[in-house]
């Protein structure tokens, strides 16, 4: 029985003098409780449609920083990335360097060597090898130009931390100028 039914039934029963106040009561009662329902009904309809829209102002604002935080990690892991591979590179570079150094008949007057001693000197993880490796060098190498270009950057980065090295390379270089000379004064 629909809500109109109902009410039909209760008009009827009002005309009729001889109603069953018990059924009357009844239907009255079912009336009530089909419009309450329908009441809650509605409510439930406004309540899940409020819902709905508060969830779509939510996601339409977590989206975009969602998709801001994926991008700042996305980039952190790149540069990430590439500093490792730097550094995997350089370390190759550099064993390599070590590698050409062992070779006493390379060392000389090779203009690669200072070059690539001159771009380590500037390396923070390789840096005090390089300067270490120079200065052991220096003494040996008989090109002026070669010989300004390696002194002039061991001068530049020389600091209080590491000024000891400035005396030692003079030492070592008064040594190469005596053995030098004793051979000049022999021929």
């Amino acid at each position: 029985m629909n809500d109109l039914e109902i009410k039909n039934k209760l008009e009827q029963l009002s005309l009729n003098s001889e109603t069953d106040v018990a059924q009357i009561e009844k239907l009255s009662s079912l009336q009530k409780t089909i419009a309450e329902s329908k009441k809650a009904d509605s409510e439930a309809q406004k309540m899940s449609k409020e819902m709905s829209d508060f969830s779509q102002r939510w996601i339409s604002l977590i989206a975009p920083i969602l998709t801001i935080l994926t991008l700042i990690f996305t980039v952190y892991q790149f540069n990430k990335n590439s500093g490792l591979q730097r550094e995997a590179s350089e370390q190759t570079q550099w064993v390599d360097f070590l590698k050409q150094l062992g070779d006493a008949k390379l060392i000389g007057d090779n203009l690669t060597i200072p070059t690539t001693l001159r771009t380590y000197l500037k390396s923070e993880k390789y840096g005090e090898q390089s300067r270490d490796i120079a200065l052991r060098l220096l003494p040996g190498i008989s090109d002026v130009d070669i010989f300004k270009l390696l002194f002039n950057d061991i001068y530049s980065s020389t600091t209080w931390d590491n000024f000891n090295d400035i005396p030692r390379l003079s030492k070592n270089l008064i040594k190469v100028h005596e053995i030098v000379s004793d051979k000049m004064k022999e021929e």
